[in-house]
């Protein structure tokens, strides 16, 4: 008998198994919105992308060391409610 927990388990474990499947043999595709929202996902979860993108400025004649950088990234992480 199978409880429930372990029911949705095994049957996550099939689909995910048998996508891959139909993936391999060119059966599956992925749709341009499910492409688009999986970038914009991994672009949400992405701290270091978004920290360069919204954060880090080059201004010609200035400069920081990677220690500063770093302590840059972690007050932004920590104002954004990121974990470092």
């Amino acid at each position: 008998m199978l409880y429930k927990n372990e029911y949705k388990d095994k049957l996550f474990s099939l689909l995910v198994r048998n996508a891959a499947s139909l993936y391999k043999r060119k059966m599956l595709h992925k749709s341009t919105y499910i492409r688009d929202q999986f970038e914009l996902y991994m672009n949400e979860i992405d701290s270091t992308s978004r920290f360069i993108t919204d954060a880090v400025k080059v201004q010609p004649g200035k400069h920081m060391t990677i220690g500063e950088l770093l302590d840059e990234y972690k007050q932004w992480c920590n104002d954004n409610n990121y974990k470092t």
